[in-house]
């Protein structure tokens, strides 16, 4: 299994602790309607790929880029770009320049992580709209870097095929990697198991063509406190901890579930925790405390990635 992990590429001390690990590769986040977060993100990724890491970049940016701003005289604009199918051609065209400069060290991009999540997308994405965007967007990428693979936004919260399931009505899209979010807010792991093995088998059964699976993102939230410790959570009232001996059981338990439905290019959510207190579950989700102390995950991700 190619196994990554994610860290604050921006962080000394984080950046050694991460060397010290050697993930396969990890996921960088590019808001392509700022000039600074491209510039930063081209530093990160050479960073990255300098220490022999593969690096995934997400493409995003400001969905008020598409939607109705606070300035009126943008309206009309707007309005245009709709009828002329033309929304997204600011989008693709700094897609392509993004993906010309770094084609020398990244071949994967992502785009627009969560947008096909049914909790996360926003009101603005619909299925068609999503589709419209993928197919401007690849063809982009295409274009810079022949090569390149496309990964579909991630998805698959719960097990979650909704939206998934709207895409594959309209046809094929071209992406190369299916980009599963496995992450599952179920405290009991045989429920877990069967929801992610339902959704494995929906998808290769029900697939167009046999895309590749792939996670950028994944992980189990912690607490100092055990398990039941509520969290908040934007796809639901709350998410539960997990006890650390349990976290890292059922991390061990997710990787061989994924190992055996062809899930092998799986990034965990990260390298340490948030600051204490931290109300998200995801600020809780590291194989490091925030003081830097092993959680039993760690050990966990090392057995796999020394077999990989």
């Amino acid at each position: 299994m190619d196994l990554g992990l994610t860290w604050g590429t921006t962080n000394a001390e984080e950046w050694a602790r991460a060397l010290e690990l050697r993930p396969a590769w990890t996921k960088l986040a590019c808001n392509l309607s700022r000039d600074t977060s491209m510039r930063e993100v081209e530093y990160e990724a050479r960073l990255v790929d300098s220490a022999g890491i593969r690096v995934v970049i997400d493409l995003r940016c400001e969905v008020s880029w598409f939607g109705r701003t606070a300035d009126p005289a943008q309206w009309e604009w707007q309005r245009r770009a709709w009828e002329n199918d033309t929304m997204f051609d600011e989008f693709a065209a700094r897609v392509e320049k993004l993906v010309h400069n770094l084609a020398p060290v990244c071949c994967d991009w992502e785009l627009w992580g969560e947008a096909p999540c049914r909790w996360t997308g926003q009101s603005f994405w619909r299925p068609l709209r999503y589709a419209r965007m993928v197919e401007q967007a690849a063809a982009a990428i295409r274009r810079a870097q022949p090569n390149a693979r496309v990964w579909l936004g991630g998805h698959g919260v719960n097990g979650d095929l909704v939206f998934w399931r709207d895409l594959e009505e309209l046809g094929t899209l071209p992406y190369d990697v299916n980009n599963l979010h496995c992450f599952c807010h179920d405290r009991d792991w045989t429920t877990v198991e069967n929801l992610l093995t339902l959704m494995f088998n929906t998808i290769r059964s029900t697939e167009r063509s046999r895309h590749a699976l792939g996670c950028t993102e994944f992980g189990w939230p912690t607490h100092p406190d055990g398990a039941g410790v509520p969290f908040a959570s934007h796809v639901q009232d709350s998410v539960l901890s997990l006890d650390e001996d349990t976290a890292a059981q059922w991390l061990d338990r997710s990787l061989r579930l994924f190992d055996r439905h062809d899930l092998r290019e799986v990034c965990v959510i990260g390298l340490r925790d948030g600051k204490p207190g931290g109300t998200h579950w995801g600020d809780h989700l590291g194989l490091y405390r925030y003081d830097w102390t092993p959680k039993p995950m760690l050990e966990v991700w090392r057995d796999w990635r020394r077999t990989a």
